[in-house]
């Protein structure tokens, strides 16, 4: 992070992230955010994969495309086995 932001000549590369208490806290959100990031990724691919292509193409027939293809169509069927 540090060898970044030197690079950006945001900072001068000596910043104690985990030692500042105004950065402490962000910097332990951030890194746990991002550890959990993989595993929700491979569930939403495995959930968006699980729907039928039957059910998309009639939906795609009947004019549903875009954004109300997703919220009418693929968001719903998420859940369901």
């Amino acid at each position: 992070m540090n060898s970044i932001l030197l690079s950006l000549d945001i900072t001068n590369g000596q910043t104690g992230w985990l030692i500042q208490p105004s950065t402490a806290l962000l910097c332990i959100i951030v890194a746990n955010a991002w550890c959990g990031f993989g595993y929700h990724m491979t569930i939403g691919f495995a959930a968006i994969t699980g729907i039928p292509e039957d059910i998309l193409e009639a939906a795609e027939i009947d004019g549903a495309i875009g954004l109300h293809r997703f919220s009418a169509l693929s968001f719903p069927l998420f859940g369901t086995p």
